[in-house]
């Protein structure tokens, strides 16, 4: 997905706004409002509602139906306390989070499905063409104001709030052509509807541990006292390799507009394995932030910063 949107916001955006997060087994549906200036975000709301197993291979209709349905039970909780503008549509910030093909702020083209998806008649298909036709289908009178992927959505969440910050990471997915492949990370893939997912997502390194043990298992004597002293030790070396990879790309962002150079008053909040590729200067003056919700705020801050 191309970063079409211009993460600028003059922070005189107001009103409500929905957002979408889809990007998983879950997908969390939010509603924020919105006041100019030093308030900002005054209330937000959110509920994450788990995709059945049969709609993550099943077709484009049933998946953006089941969406579009539950979206139209969050709409129907607004408090008397939020309402709309006269004369104004409710609008969505749609954070989707998969191979997009972006062509505006508000279309975009699924090149192919991740995280265990696999439906063949939305491949190619305009998701936010998609997901509309289901809330109209559905009777739910939304306009689509804006689609991100998540990282986009939660550097826009970042920036909203703080104006320095440089970079968003979403530890899931990574691929690489240059990376070799240990004969359990090919065993993961060779079982996966979507292959390169195992090296830093969290759904797939218990996994790695559970074929590793079994191995061991299998040609030696696994068991016994030593057991738990090699479960730990085998768990610490699939995160370390997990974390060196994140904090590898963490590096590669900072490194690209130059952002990773001393700054005065920044405090230390790094992993060790981040400090093994920064250094201990420049890890000790770059600043972590964890960001709840962040994706999915961002795509509702996106919204109404391209509000019509």
């Amino acid at each position: 997905m191309n970063p079409i949107p211009i993460l600028v916001f003059l922070r005189d955006e107001k009103g409500l706004y929905y957002a979408l997060d889809l990007g998983g087994t879950n997908f969390c549906i939010l509603r924020v409002h919105l006041s100019r200036k030093e308030k900002g975000i005054v209330k937000r709301e959110f509920e994450e509602v788990s995709i059945p197993p049969h709609l993550m291979t099943g077709s484009s209709n049933e998946l953006f139906d089941f969406i579009a349905m539950a979206l139209t039970k969050f709409v129907a909780t607004e408090g008397e306390d939020l309402h709309l503008y006269p004369g104004r549509q409710r609008e969505l910030g749609f954070t989707f989070s998969f191979p997009v093909r972006q062509s505006s702020i508000a279309s975009g083209t699924l090149i192919k499905w991740t995280k265990g998806f696999s439906i063949e008649d939305a491949v190619r298909e305009d998701v936010v063409s998609e997901l509309s036709k289901a809330m109209e289908r559905v009777g739910l009178d939304m306009l689509m104001a804006a689609l991100v992927n998540d990282k986009i959505g939660t550097l826009g969440g970042g920036r909203y709030n703080n104006q320095d910050v440089a970079a968003a990471v979403i530890l899931g997915n990574f691929q690489s052509l240059h990376l070799p492949l240990t004969e359990y990370d090919q065993t993961l893939d060779d079982e996966s509807l979507n292959p390169g997912e195992q090296l830093i997502s969290g759904m797939c390194l218990g996994e790695i541990v559970r074929v590793v043990l079994l191995r061991m298992a299998e040609e030696s004597a696994l068991f016994g006292w030593r057991t738990m002293k090699v479960i730990v030790e085998l768990c610490d070396i699939v995160t370390t390799r997990g974390a060196r990879l994140a904090a590898a790309r963490i590096f590669g962002i900072l490194k690209k507009p130059g952002r990773d150079t001393l700054r005065d008053g920044e405090k230390h909040w790094m992993e060790a394995t981040f400090r093994e590729l920064l250094g201990p200067e420049v890890a000790e003056n770059t600043v972590i932030v964890l960001l709840n919700d962040g994706s999915g705020i961002g795509a509702a801050l996106l919204a109404a910063s391209h509000s019509q």
